[in-house]
C-alpha cells in the first residue's frame, strides 16, 4: 500500500490542522471547518493568516506543500485570500465498468503536440508546479499538482457503458464524442485526438477538483508510443460526429 493512500484514509481533512500543529508546530486558518467526514477531499484555509505562519518559520510556500504531502495533501490552487488544498490521490476502482463493454479500458487524450512528436516520444507525465507561489503567493497557472501526470478522458464512463448489444447504439456512439465537444468542452485543450488503450493493471485517478463523477481522469507514468493512436484533428473528429457518419468514425476507432 502505498504511503499516501495510506494516508487518505488517516488524516482527514478535519484534522489536517491537528495534525499539522502537533507534528510540525504549524497553525493553519480554515476558511469554513470541514464536515468529519473522511470523504472530504477539498478544504480551504486562509491566505494572508498562511504567509505570516510562513514567515515566523522562515518557510516558503513550497515548504508548506511539500509539508501538507506528508499527510496525503496539496496545495491545488491560490485565489484571492482563499487558498485551496486536496487530497494527493483518488483512484479509480471502476466500480461501474461493464466487461465487453465497447470503450473498455480506452481513453482519449487531446493535445497540441502532433503525431510525428507523440509517435516518438509518447505521452510524458508532468507535474505543474508555479515558481510564483514563493514569490508573490500567488500563482500564474490555473491548477497546480506535485505528481507528474497524463491527463485522460475515460470513455467508457462517457459512453455510459455502452455494449455493442445497446440498444439504439449508433446513436450513443456519437452521442459520445457530442459530450466530449459540448458537454466537456474537450477540443479546448488542443487540436489533435488520440485513441489511448492502458497498459494492463495501470491504475488511472481521479482528480479530487472535479470528483469521481467526472471522466477526467489521469495516470502518473509515462504512456509509451504502442499504446497511442493518432485518430484525427479535433476539426476532422466534429466534422464527422456533426454529420454522424458512424460507419467512419467505426473505422477511425478501429474497435
Amino acid at each position: 500500500m502505498r504511503l499516501n493512500e495510506f494516508l487518505e484514509q488517516c488524516i482527514p481533512g478535519y484534522k489536517l490542522r491537528d495534525v499539522l500543529y502537533n507534528n510540525d508546530d504549524f497553525l493553519i486558518n480554515y476558511l469554513s471547518e470541514p464536515e468529519h467526514n473522511y470523504g472530504v477531499a477539498s478544504i480551504f484555509i486562509d491566505r494572508d493568516s498562511l504567509l505570516e505562519e510562513l514567515e515566523e518559520h522562515g518557510m516558503k510556500m513550497s515548504g508548506f506543500d511539500k509539508m501538507i504531502q506528508k499527510y496525503g495533501w496539496y496545495i491545488s490552487f491560490i485565489r484571492g485570500n482563499k487558498v485551496s488544498l486536496l487530497k494527493l490521490n483518488g483512484y479509480d476502482e471502476g466500480f461501474y465498468d461493464v466487461a465487453g463493454a465497447y470503450f473498455s479500458n480506452l481513453y482519449l487524450h487531446i493535445t497540441k503536440a502532433g503525431p510525428s512528436k507523440i509517435k516518438s516520444t509518447g505521452l510524458i507525465a508532468k507535474d505543474s508546479l508555479d515558481p510564483e507561489i514563493d514569490i508573490s503567493g500567488t500563482m500564474k497557472r490555473g491548477i497546480l499538482y506535485p505528481n507528474k501526470r497524463v491527463y485522460l478522458w475515460k470513455l467508457e464512463d462517457i459512453s455510459g457503458n455502452l455494449m455493442k448489444s445497446s440498444k439504439n447504439f449508433e446513436s450513443r456512439l456519437i452521442g459520445t464524442f457530442r459530450s466530449l465537444f459540448r458537454g466537456l468542452n474537450a477540443s479546448g485543450y488542443g487540436m489533435y485526438m488520440y485513441l489511448i488503450r492502458l497498459p494492463q493493471g495501470l491504475k488511472t485517478h481521479f482528480d479530487q477538483e472535479y470528483g469521481p463523477e467526472n471522466p477526467a481522469r489521469y495516470v502518473t507514468q509515462n504512456i509509451p508510443p504502442s499504446n497511442i493512436k493518432y485518430i484525427g484533428t479535433v476539426t476532422r473528429i466534429e466534422e464527422i460526429v456533426l454529420n454522424k457518419d458512424v460507419r467512419r468514425l467505426k473505422q477511425i476507432l478501429g474497435i
